[in-house]
């Protein structure tokens, strides 16, 4: 069975369209690579969809003494990105204090343990369609 040229055209479109990273992944990875020049080095890089006023929770493990920063960024139509770091016993460790849609904090454990980084789309335009987020975390 052979594709027609038009198939196959189609075919080539579909995979690079899905392939693309997302507004929000291509501005994380963005933020990562200048980060490099730094010193930094990813520890995670997460892209995902929430749904208006909802959170993502991620499960970091992070070492004591080592300095962490969480970034996020999210598509257009998020106003506000909220980032919250939270240790085993549920106590807030570090929050972003902005009111934006690229968000960071800045972290150093005092032990190593396990932490979680919520991310919520607090304030969004355009209706209740999930958003496009990504979250990465960083450490030197």
């Amino acid at each position: 069975m052979t594709s027609s040229p038009l198939a196959l055209l189609f075919s080539a479109v579909l995979v690079a369209a899905l392939a693309a990273d997302s507004e929000a992944e291509s501005c994380l990875k963005t933020k990562v690579w200048e980060a490099y020049s730094d010193g930094w080095s990813m520890r995670s890089l997460a892209p995902t969809d929430i749904a208006p006023g909802s959170m993502k929770v991620w499960k970091v493990t992070a070492l004591a003494s080592r300095q962490y920063k969480v970034l996020g960024c999210a598509d257009a139509r998020v106003k506000n990105l909220d980032l919250v770091v939270y240790n085993d016993k549920g106590v807030v460790v570090a929050r972003d204090s902005t009111v934006d849609r690229q968000p960071a904090v800045e972290l150093t454990p005092p032990k190593s343990g396990t932490y979680y980084v919520v991310a919520q789309a607090r304030t969004v335009d355009g209706g209740d369609a999930p958003v496009d987020v990504a979250v990465a975390v960083i450490w030197k």
